[in-house]
């Protein structure tokens, strides 16, 4: 029973570990890639694709803020998801292009928008509360599905007290699945990002 509990506890530790050394690499990616490139667009492709590939997370967006104008209203543009042939495919299955992802700030029901109007991470099971009104449920249901993903954390971006936007990760499991090592891990990274 003592060596079982041993056992656990050596094996809890080193799966945190395992966690702390993959959010160093990412971080290391992430300090390389920002002293690299002053490209927001190709910076901010090279984060979600470091982020996915090093923490093994099957979605990675990240939206900024555009300002209204005369021709249009202030949104959130998508402008950088991770590279993956099955996200391009499951748009596809929608009959919608991930160019086509906008979400105006005046729709504070969606949850990127609650993110930066509470300034705090927000959690959800369901891809419509990141994307609406851009999708249905239905649509949501199937790019889920297509994606396996189950939980979506959206993360407020600032700069010197400026909104930037958000960057949202979509997970595998549920919130309530994740450990506290991966929780830390998520949330460190987002400071740095």
């Amino acid at each position: 029973d003592m060596l079982t509990q041993a056992t656990q506890a050596v094996y809890k530790k080193n799966v945190e570990l395992a966690i702390r050394n993959k959010i160093l690499s990412v971080l290391r990616t992430i300090y390389d890639i920002t002293m690299s490139s002053v490209d927001i667009s190709e910076s901010s492709q090279r984060i979600v694709d470091s982020v996915v590939k090093e923490l093994s997370m099957p979605l990675a967006l990240i939206f900024l803020n555009e300002n209204q104008n005369e021709d249009q209203k202030a949104r959130l543009r998508l402008v950088s998801v991770n590279q993956s042939a099955k996200l391009e495919q499951s748009f596809v299955l929608i009959q919608k292009f991930v160019s086509d992802v906008n979400i105006e700030r005046e729709y504070t029901e969606n949850l990127l928008n609650q993110s930066l109007i509470k300034k705090e991470k927000q959690v959800t099971g369901n891809m419509l509360d990141i994307l609406m009104p851009f999708l249905t449920q239905k649509d949501a249901d199937i790019l889920e599905s297509e994606l396996k993903v189950k939980t979506f954390i959206s993360y407020p971006l600032y700069f010197g007290g400026r909104e930037l936007g958000v960057f949202v990760v979509g997970i595998g499991k549920t919130a309530e699945d994740l450990s506290r090592a991966e929780n830390m891990t998520l949330d460190e990274l987002i400071s740095v990002i």
